[in-house]
């Protein structure tokens, strides 16, 4: 099957691998700010030149020596750049949890990231000590993070306003199995938020899909939940490594009144796909041991600290065509 590799980007992966001597698929994702979708083509076509060599997943640049030291990434080796580092046991009990949860639903852009996500994004606001005995909403949940927050332990309440019901009945069995408490709600955000949940949450997190209309209806509907006030925060993802970064999104951010306070590179890292590749890049990740390639892409977590001047831009019902929510 035909498929283009750019040669620009063809170009920043092999120096990347000469850089390093030895680095993984993994680390190639972590640290490039492309899709994984061009990642695996520039390493096809480094291999069809005979650039590189692939050993079990980890590629070296011919001219390198076999004894080169292997450095792998810049990153910590024991947090991979995200500052937290979660409890393997934890991770365990959500990798457990996850198997069964509904497939993704990409007609509203379900993409889950991994686990260890999940369990790393309540970790980090645990460190910024924004989630003890606090209560926690999340808007939309495809990750299960709200489980993963259960989990956790230190949330004084945790809520889930999802659209999916298939999401909603998986959480419930999940709680009850488990004895956690979680708060489900059916919503959609193009509808107006109930009024007894105004003003109710401390914290919020969303994931929403990156496009502007998405992101400012998200963000103004968990603005909305939250206490008007300087000790609440909220928590989103943003700047995907596929796709272009917009100014467009500071300026919503700042519209709204929400102070950036952390932006951590790379943290977010969602779940690979295989199935959605096209037959030459399928062919290549068989050379290619599967715990290698868990994740397809990565995100920025983004951390807000509400200020005087935070407010909802959208509030009661919109409507709002799919294709521009979603693109």
């Amino acid at each position: 099957m035909e498929f283009s590799s750019n040669s620009e980007i063809t170009q920043v992966v092999k120096e990347i691998i000469q850089e390093h001597g030895l680095v993984s698929f993994s680390d190639l994702l972590r640290g490039i700010d492309y899709s994984y979708r061009e990642v695996i083509h520039s390493l096809i076509e480094l291999t069809r030149r005979g650039n590189i060599v692939n050993e079990d997943g980890v590629f070296r640049v011919n001219e390198s020596s076999l004894n080169q030291a292997a450095k792998s990434s810049n990153h910590c080796r024991l947090c991979q750049g995200k500052t937290i580092i979660s409890d393997e046991h934890q991770i365990a009990l959500m990798k457990h949890i996850v198997r069964e949860r509904p497939t993704p639903d990409v007609s509203i852009t379900q993409r889950p990231v991994t686990p260890e996500t999940s369990l790393n994004r309540i970790s980090y606001m645990f460190n910024r000590r924004d989630i003890e005995g606090r209560n926690i909403v999340f808007i939309g949940d495809d990750d299960l993070s709200s489980i993963a927050t259960a989990i956790h332990g230190t949330a004084k309440s945790i809520t889930v306003l999802e659209v999916d019901t298939r999401i909603l009945t998986y959480i419930e069995k999940v709680a009850k199995e488990y004895g956690w408490m979680i708060n489900l709600v059916e919503y959609d955000a193009q509808h107006s938020i109930p009024g007894p949940l105004v003003g109710q949450f401390d914290i919020f997190f969303t994931d929403p899909a990156p496009t502007i209309p998405c992101f400012e209806l998200f963000l103004s509907r968990a603005v909305e939940l939250c206490q008007l006030s300087g000790t609440s925060v909220g928590y989103t993802s943003a700047f995907p490594t596929h796709t272009e970064k917009q100014l467009a999104y500071l300026a919503l951010f700042s519209r709204l009144g929400l102070l950036i306070t952390d932006m951590i590179p790379f943290f977010n890292e969602y779940e690979f796909i295989p199935s959605i590749l096209d037959s030459a890049s399928q062919e290549f990740l068989k050379a290619i041991p599967p715990h290698l390639y868990q994740f397809s892409f990565t995100e920025t977590l983004i951390r807000f600290e509400f200020t005087s001047e935070t407010h909802p831009s959208t509030t009661g019902n919109v409507s709002i065509d799919s294709k521009v929510l979603y693109g």
